[in-house]
This record gives C-alpha cells, structure tokens and sequence, in this order.
C-alpha cells in the first residue's frame, strides 16, 4: 500500500504485506481495508509496518463494497448490509440479503461554500 501526497505527487511504502486488499475507505485520517477477509485501521501517518491494526477477525469473505460516513463504516458482504461503528466498535446487521448484484456505495460529503 503507497501514501502519495496530493499536492507534490511523491510516494512511500505504508509497509509491506498488503497484497490483494478488496475495499478499502477513509474516515476520520485513517485509511480502512479489508484485507484477507479482516477488517483493518490504518494510520497513514504512522511507522512503516507498524502502522495498522486489526479491528475484526476474517469475516469478511464475499464483501463486496464499503463506505463510511463520520464515526460508521458500511460494507455490503453476501448481499447483506453491514455497519461497524467505529467509536464502540459494534457490528450490527442493517438488512437482509437484498444487496445483489453489482454494487456501490458513497457516503454523505457536506459541501462547503
């Protein structure tokens, strides 16, 4: 996984051992991917490899997409809606398998004028 900076377009390593991540959002200055099915924190602005932390087991086979909106992550996985709280650090269900087929999430900007 590489940081590049939006302004300069230079690059480094956030570390090693993030092949095949499947989603990946940001929220609140951190970066969040689910990887090998977990579900993991990362801090941009941390130690290469040292930089990240698991917040789940690997229970995210078949997710599909994700999102977040301030404090809450959304994942679609199995055609079910998922959302983890990211203040208690709760995982509850927010539907039935409804959600098939191609999908994919936003989540709520505010524009400022």
């Amino acid at each position: 996984m590489w940081l590049v900076s939006p302004d300069t377009g230079a690059f480094s390593s956030l570390g090693s051992g993030w092949g095949g991540p499947t989603l990946m959002t940001t929220e609140g200055g951190f970066i969040y991917v689910i990887q090998d099915n977990t579900l993991w924190k990362v801090d941009p602005n941390g130690p290469p490899n040292h930089n990240f932390v698991g917040l789940t087991g690997a229970i995210w086979s078949g997710a599909t997409s994700m999102t977040s909106t301030p404090d809450t992550l959304y994942v679609i996985r199995n055609s079910t809606l998922y959302r983890y709280d990211l203040v208690d650090d709760s995982l509850a269900t927010e539907s039935g398998p409804i959600w098939t087929g191609p999908t994919l999430m936003a989540g709520r900007f505010t524009f400022v004028k």
